[in-house]
């Protein structure tokens, strides 16, 4: 069963994807707002290659840090089964099964973690992700609490230090998945999103570690997710899934 709830009263804008270009898509999308700073534009999103540093960061096979189940770990190819409600994070709709996938933790400030060890548990924690940084109420948070212990959150953090959350009124949902990789402690999770009567997508490519119990997103050593992103004509190749 799908519900949509609103833990808040938001009016809610679609903008219709106008560009298929990376950078346009970002700030169309209002997405990663938080790890692309306010006021970047072309000559600041070229993609840049990963530094040789973040192999290093520190992943684990621990067991999850609120204590859910590991869960099935077959890469879905559908719908994630079972109880699943949508909720407003920002401007974006995210799903949330707390006993099955996560978010089992929802902080007093609106932050969401603690997710399954699977490949549905990361999806979700992709989705959330994505609808955190929406939020400018909790980029902070979700930079220094749902990133990885990498230079690339550092950086990020960094950034926000300097500019300040960003602010976005973008009505960009979730519109299908596709897990392309995952072991127990890596995966990756691209999120297609878009708006409006547009076939035209965004497409994000986030890699996310497994790390103190947890999925945590790995941001690229610049400390923006630019050169993860791209454009896509339409859904081929995901799972439609949406809230809204």
């Amino acid at each position: 069963m799908r519900r949509l709830s609103r833990p808040r009263s938001l009016r809610r804008r679609w903008w219709p994807i106008l560009a298929t270009t990376v950078v346009v898509l970002l700030l169309a999308a209002g997405i990663v707002v938080s790890v692309l700073p306010p006021g970047s534009g072309a000559d600041s999103a070229t993609p840049a290659p990963r530094p040789s540093g973040e192999g290093t960061a520190v992943v684990s096979t621990d067991a999850s840090a609120c204590g859910l189940p590991r869960g099935d770990q077959v890469i879905p190819s559908g719908p994630p089964a079972g109880e699943v409600t949508w909720q407003l994070v920002g401007y974006t709709a995210v799903p949330a099964a707390p006993t099955l996938y996560g978010p089992a933790r929802i902080g007093e400030d609106g932050h969401r973690a603690c997710f399954t060890h699977s490949p549905t548990g990361a999806l979700f924690a992709a989705a959330n992700i994505l609808g955190m940084s929406s939020d400018p109420a909790l980029q902070q948070a979700m930079t220094q609490h749902s990133a990885a212990a990498t230079p690339g959150r550092e950086a990020a953090l960094q950034q926000l230090r300097l500019s300040g959350p960003a602010a976005t009124n973008s009505g960009m949902q979730l519109r299908g998945f596709a897990v392309s990789s995952y072991t127990a402690q890596r995966a990756t999770v691209r999120m297609a999103v878009g708006g409006g009567t547009s076939t035209t997508v965004g497409v994000l490519s986030l890699p996310l570690l497994w790390q103190e119990g947890d999925w945590k997103l790995e941001i690229p050593g610049d400390g923006t997710l630019a050169s993860l992103a791209s454009a896509a004509p339409d859904l081929t190749g995901f799972t439609p899934w949406s809230g809204a």
